[in-house]
């Protein structure tokens, strides 16, 4: 359970001697323990769903970038049991129909474990039989892991309400280790959906035996959903042939239909955003109305892509958005770009976080410090780009700042976005692109000025109608990421109203046609609209969110700064019988002092009571540790995301 390494020496040489003259008192125990409180920079403490497919697929759509058929070897799909996992899952999990392309017998796993000098422990699954989709050989593995594996998950993975997965490793493409090398490009990232334990229940209405809904999410059943991909390409998730089923039941109100799949499709991303209008001129490409393919009549915007994970968090819904309005500028020709797809995504500038950037994570913005370019965190919060603003209809062209573009794209990382360290400076020259330059390359913006965008979350299910605990998480889910308020992650992503800065909302209502048939009763409403859905903003942290300890009670998820805690509850650990003292961490972003919120009680048999006053606003994690006599350095018992402090 303990993992030990050097780390503020001297201070920690202090807390094994005053451990080694037996219990300290009360009022040291913070002191004693605060150096031996291991944590994770907040720079790479999440491994980010933050693959975009957007240009993939809008290469695709528009028939200037081939289709090709996804290789042998690729990993396809598969079936998580449970669903979603609880922190506190006892039980085994893992995956069922974990579909590989190709007559595979044995293929190779890289299982996450940080507690290993590789980062990971080497797996060898073996086939269970074979099927055929789309005239191809597939083969089916099944792999399964005791809870333990969970746990030792999350000792080392930050995972929340705003994050609900985990990584579990990555699948290895199959073939002989001289013909096919292993790079962070060609393996295939397996993440665990997680949930908290206390996601209110959803109402659900059942239309037949293919389509139910609640107040915020759609489900749809189509058994062959996913299959089209196996030659179709990553993105071809038959979102055409979804969105014609979806308006037989509902009408033609909404802006955005995002199709998440209930299954875990493996891609290359965790999102993407296809335009199916645009009536805008003067923000780069032409205007056009492809909606009456998907069976709407001029209202439909746009449709994006979900494997399971992305339509659940900020970070990657506010991302997909932005390409409504990102980035096709004819401006950009002369720079040579780099970056994550770089052709829709913002180029290395400065003012401003970009909130898809080919080079920078929106958690990052270049910021001007006694002359020299720096990077900088984006604090305290994130709101669109200017140019963004400019591009919805919020700012004139006069608004426009005069951009100053980084000639050295690729000083980062060459091929994907990235966070830098905070203080990395920025090299080589800059362009100069001004407002002017935007109107001579693209021409006077005139068109709709966007305020308001009704979204509708679909989750296409293969084997039959998801069952209603289900429905509820993704109800949950799509509830929030319509909220004006209180959702804001971690790391700061905050909601559609919020990176608007209150000039446009987001809806996520699911609103039914008003069906009706006549008969001797009359007329007889047969599907009405759900209202108002489960409470969404401050969940509070479960009582068993956090592994090795059980809270007394639910822990408020938003507070009022200075507003005093008490954190009373049981120690659950069984590996070993002295345990004398837990610790609790409320790790603040952009804080640089771990030490900020850390306090400690000594156990009383296996329960423990602990006041803590949170005295700074911002976003925190909450962090449990159990500490015995001469105790080594170590890392929590669990890392979850969910306390905002206003």
């Amino acid at each position: 359970m303990i993992e030990s390494r050097p780390r503020e020496c001297v201070l920690v040489a202090l807390a094994l001697l005053l451990l080694s003259q037996g219990p300290p008192a009360a009022q040291d125990l913070s002191t004693v323990y605060a150096p031996l409180a291991l944590s994770l920079s907040d720079d790479t403490a999440v491994d980010v769903l933050g693959a975009c497919g957007t240009t993939h697929d809008e290469l695709a759509q528009l028939g200037i970038q081939t289709v090709t058929p996804l290789a042998d070897g690729r990993a396809l799909r598969a079936d998580q049991f449970p669903r979603f996992l609880r922190p506190d899952h006892a039980d085994a999990f893992g995956f069922t129909d974990f579909l590989v392309l190709g007559d595979y017998a044995t293929v190779e796993f890289h299982r996450v474990n940080k507690f290993q000098a590789a980062g990971f422990i080497a797996e060898t699954w073996t086939r269970t039989h074979t099927v055929s989709i789309d005239g191809r050989t597939v083969s089916v593995f099944s792999p399964s892991w005791p809870a333990s594996v969970l746990q030792t998950l999350l000792r080392r993975d930050r995972w929340g309400i705003d994050s609900p997965f985990v990584k579990l490793g990555d699948f290895v493409p199959p073939g002989p280790a001289a013909a096919v090398a292993v790079t962070p490009a060609n393996k295939v990232f397996v993440y665990l959906q997680m949930v908290p334990s206390n996601i209110p229940d959803s109402t659900v209405t059942r239309i037949g035996d293919d389509v139910q809904f609640a107040s915020h999410v759609v489900n749809i059943r189509m058994s062959d959903f996913g299959d089209s991909r196996v030659n179709g390409g990553d993105s071809d998730m038959n979102i055409r042939g979804v969105a014609t089923k979806f308006y037989q039941h509902f009408p033609d109100t909404y802006d955005i239909l995002a199709v998440a799949s209930h299954h875990t499709e493996f891609a290359d991303f965790f999102g993407f955003h296809r335009r199916v209008r645009n009536d805008v001129a003067g923000i780069g490409g032409a205007l056009f109305d492809n909606s009456a393919e998907y069976g709407s009549n001029g209202r439909l915007l746009a449709v994006e892509g979900y494997p399971p994970g992305g339509f659940a968090t900020n970070r990657s819904v506010m991302h997909e958005t932005a390409h409504q309005w990102n980035e096709r500028s004819a401006v950009w020709a002369t720079i040579d770009r780099a970056g994550h797809l770089p052709s829709s995504h913002t180029p290395l500038l400065f003012p401003g976080e970009v909130m898809a950037g080919a080079v920078l994570e929106a958690t990052r913005r270049v910021a001007l410090d006694k002359g020299a370019f720096v990077v900088q965190r984006t604090f305290p919060t994130m709101v669109y780009n200017p140019l963004t603003m400019y591009r919805m209809g919020h700012l004139a062209i006069d608004d426009l700042p005069t951009y100053q573009v980084f000639a050295d794209q690729g000083q980062f990382e060459p091929a994907t976005a990235d966070a830098p360290k905070v203080g990395t400076s920025l090299t080589g020259d800059r362009i100069e692109v001004s407002p002017n330059d935007f109107l001579a390359a693209d021409g006077q913006r005139i068109g709709s000025v966007t305020t308001h965008l009704q979204r509708a979350l679909i989750v296409v299910s293969r084997t039959g109608l998801i069952s209603q605990e289900e429905m509820g998480v993704f109800n949950f889910f799509a509830k929030r990421i319509g909220e004006d308020a209180n959702v804001s992650s971690w790391d700061l992503f905050p909601s559609f109203y919020e990176l608007t800065g209150g000039r446009a909302d987001m809806d996520t209502d699911i609103t039914p046609k008003m069906s009706v048939a006549t008969g001797a009763a009359g007329t007889v409403q047969t599907a009405a609209k759900i209202a108002p859905g489960p409470p969404v903003t401050c969940l509070p942290v479960a009582t068993t969110a956090l592994g090795g300890v059980t809270l007394e009670s639910e822990l408020q998820g938003c507070v009022s700064a200075g507003t005093p805690l008490t954190l009373t509850g049981t120690l659950t650990l069984t590996d070993r019988t002295d345990y004398n003292s837990v610790c609790f961490r409320f790790l603040r972003y952009g804080s640089d002092d771990p030490t900020e919120s850390f306090e400690c009680a000594s156990l009383s048999g296996n329960r423990f009571s602990i006041p803590v006053t949170l005295r700074q606003a911002g976003q925190y994690t909450i962090e449990p540790f159990a500490f015995f006599p001469n105790s080594g350095s170590q890392f929590p018992l669990a890392w979850y995301f969910g306390i905002t402090v206003q």
